[in-house]
């Protein structure tokens, strides 16, 4: 097992809640009206929550939510492209 700084765990946590954030700001603008689910912003909020979250599972070594945040991270690109 990976034994990382305690300096950089809090950094990769900083970036998991920031990153989680970044999902619960999209969802809530899209279920207002605010934003619609197929916006390029609603697409790069959920592109950089998934990154966020990614950094948080590689340091904490959480495979699941590293695959799940992966996939999610693809299919976000795929809507950028999609919208561009």
């Amino acid at each position: 097992m990976v034994c990382y700084p305690k300096s950089m765990a809090t950094a990769a946590a900083w970036f998991g809640w920031t990153g989680a954030a970044m999902f619960l700001l999209a969802y809530t603008l899209a279920i207002f009206g605010v934003i619609n689910a197929t916006a390029l912003s609603y697409a790069i909020l959920n592109g950089l929550g998934a990154l966020g979250v990614i950094i948080e599972a590689v340091v904490h070594r959480t495979k699941p939510v590293l695959f799940l945040n992966v996939a999610w991270l693809g299919i976000a690109i795929a809507a950028l492209f999609r919208n561009l």
